[in-house]
């Protein structure tokens, strides 16, 4: 996206923003309720669970495509970013829910599907983080934070990149591919059909 314009490339990289959240919301509630004879799906992290692990409310965590639970655990967690080639706000907001979910189960699979002109690299083995891409940096450095990190793993992370956003499709497969795998299956076990365009989802 070019940045000419001044607010209204603002306007325009928000507005796509706001979309890709909408799109997570709506597809992650549509696909707790396809799987809810296998995960409990929730809209945030539940306040009991906040203060189990930090003694009081201090905390909150509320991913854009809610948090797949079983056991009475977070086990799976899809989020959404956009990020342009120059700031960092769209990353570095991830890292909050990040932390909370490392603490409360450093087992979980924590998802993100990033879209916007950082997730262009013009080449993923390069050495500057103009070549690499922002998106790819990010990712390399989840590995070493928290599924690499010296004390331990903190979380199993993956970050899916599209300039141009994800179809609703894609979305639901890349939901699919990860439910499915912490359920150790090596076949789907729900059916996804299109999502109604508006309206309430009828599962």
């Amino acid at each position: 996206m070019s940045s000419t314009g001044g607010g209204h490339a603002e306007l325009a990289m928000n507005e796509e923003a706001f979309d890709h959240d909408n799109q997570m919301k709506k597809i992650g509630k549509y696909v707790g309720k396809l799987y809810s004879k296998e995960y409990s799906w929730f809209r945030k992290i539940p306040d009991s669970t906040i203060i189990e692990h930090y003694g009081k409310k201090t905390q909150g965590c509320e991913p854009d495509a809610g948090i797949f639970c079983r056991d009475g655990l977070p086990q799976v967690i899809f989020e959404a970013k956009k990020q342009d080639k120059s700031g960092q706000a769209g990353y570095q907001l991830a890292y909050k829910n990040l932390d909370v979910m490392s603490l409360i189960n450093p087992n979980c699979d924590y998802i993100i599907l990033a879209m916007g002109e950082g997730a262009i690299s013009k080449n993923p083995d390069g050495k500057t983080k103009a070549d690499i891409g922002v998106w790819n940096c990010f990712a390399h450095n989840l590995k070493v934070e928290f599924d690499n990190h010296p004390s331990g793993k903190r979380l199993n992370t993956h970050v899916y990149q599209s300039p141009n956003g994800f179809t609703d499709e894609e979305v639901m497969d890349i939901m699919k591919k990860h439910l499915d795998a912490k359920l150790g299956l090596s076949e789907n076990i729900v059916t996804l059909s299109p999502i109604p365009l508006r309206g309430v989802l009828d599962v």
